[in-house]
C-alpha cells in the first residue's frame, strides 16, 4: 500500500506541475506549436517505454488502425490544446480546478446520454457544488478578472467534454487491448495531428523561442504527459481503477498549492474556500462508485 500511495502522489504531482509548465511555455510559444512539441516529446518517451517493455505495439495498431488515430485527436490533441489555449486566459491555479470538468462531464454523459450509470441526488449535488466552488474561486478577485478567466475556463472545459466523450466510447472499443499500448498510440497520433495543425496554422517559428519556454514545454511533455501515463497505468495494474481515481482529489489541491509557491503570494480566504467547495463537489461526485479503467486526460494539463 505504501508503494501505491507514493506512485499516486508522484502521478498527481506530475499532472499538477503541468499547469505551471504550460503557463511558462505560453510565454514564448504559440499554443498550437507548444502543444505539438509537448505531445511529440511525450510520444517519444512512451514509444521508447513500450519498446523496452516489449508490449504488443504493432499488433495493437493493426487491430484498431482507424480508432487509434481518432483517439489521438479526441483524447490527446484537442484536450491538450484546449488546456494550453485556455491557460492563455487564466492562471494555472484556475486551470487545476477546471480540470475537474472531466469527471463532471463523464457523469453527465453516462447518466443522461448513455444511461449506463444511474443518476443519484448525491452526484447531482456534486456537479452543482463543484461548479459553485469554481465560481467562488473566480469571483473572489472581482468580476472583471473573473470574466477574463471565464473565457479560458470555457476553452479548457470544451477539451474536457471532448475527452469525456472519448473516454466513454474508447472504454468499450479498446477494452480487450493492452491499455498502455493504446495510450502510447493515442499520444503518438495526437502528436502527429498537432504537428500538422501547427505547420498549417502557425507555420515554422520565425526565430528560436526562449529557452525557458522550450524547457517548460519539454517538462510538460516528458513529465506531465509521458511519465504521468506510465505512472497511471502502473498504478492501475498494481491497485486498480478505484484507487487510481483518487488523483481527482489530489491534483486540484497540488495545482493550487504549486501556483501559490511559484508566485510567492499567500492564498486568499476566498481562494481557499473555493478550493474546499470544489473538492467537496468532487467527493460527492466521484466517491463511493466503481471507476472504469480508462485512460486519463494527460492532464488533465
Amino acid at each position: 500500500m505504501t508503494v501505491n500511495l507514493l506512485i499516486l502522489l508522484l502521478l498527481s504531482l506530475c499532472w499538477s506541475a503541468g499547469y505551471l509548465f504550460i503557463a511558462e511555455a505560453n510565454r514564448g510559444l504559440e499554443p498550437i506549436t507548444g502543444t505539438a512539441l509537448m505531445c511529440s516529446l511525450a510520444a517519444l518517451l512512451l514509444l521508447g517505454a513500450i519498446a523496452a517493455l516489449r508490449r504488443p505495439l504493432l499488433r495493437t495498431l493493426r487491430r484498431r488502425p482507424v480508432v487509434l488515430p481518432l483517439m489521438g485527436l479526441s483524447a490527446i490533441a484537442l484536450p491538450q490544446l484546449a488546456s494550453v489555449a485556455g491557460e492563455t486566459h487564466m492562471g494555472p491555479d484556475v486551470a487545476a480546478l477546471t480540470g475537474t470538468a472531466v469527471p463532471v462531464f463523464t457523469f453527465l454523459l453516462t447518466a443522461f446520454v448513455l444511461r449506463s450509470r444511474p443518476y443519484t441526488p448525491r452526484r447531482g449535488l456534486g456537479v452543482l457544488t463543484a461548479i459553485a466552488g469554481l465560481a467562488i474561486f473566480l469571483l473572489w478577485d472581482g468580476t472583471e478578472q473573473a470574466l477574463g478567466s471565464f473565457e479560458g475556463v470555457l476553452i479548457m472545459a470544451s477539451g474536457g467534454l471532448v475527452f469525456a466523450i472519448n473516454g466513454v466510447v474508447a472504454e468499450r472499443i479498446t477494452r480487450e487491448l493492452d491499455p498502455l499500448t493504446v495510450g502510447a498510440w493515442a499520444v503518438t497520433f495526437g502528436a502527429l495531428w498537432m504537428v500538422a495543425l501547427a505547420l498549417l496554422v502557425e507555420g515554422v517559428p520565425a526565430g528560436r523561442p526562449p529557452d525557458q519556454a522550450l524547457l517548460a514545454a519539454a517538462g510538460d511533455g516528458l513529465v506531465s504527459i509521458g511519465l504521468a501515463y506510465l505512472l497511471y497505468y502502473l498504478l492501475l495494474a498494481r491497485a486498480g481503477a478505484d484507487f487510481a481515481v483518487l488523483y481527482a482529489y489530489i491534483v486540484p489541491i497540488l495545482g493550487v498549492g504549486l501556483t501559490v509557491l511559484a508566485s510567492g503570494e499567500a492564498p486568499t480566504v476566498g481562494h481557499a474556500l473555493g478550493l474546499a467547495v470544489v473538492m467537496a463537489g468532487v467527493w460527492l461526485l466521484v466517491g463511493g462508485r466503481k471507476q472504469p479503467a480508462t485512460a486519463p486526460a494527460p492532464a488533465p494539463s
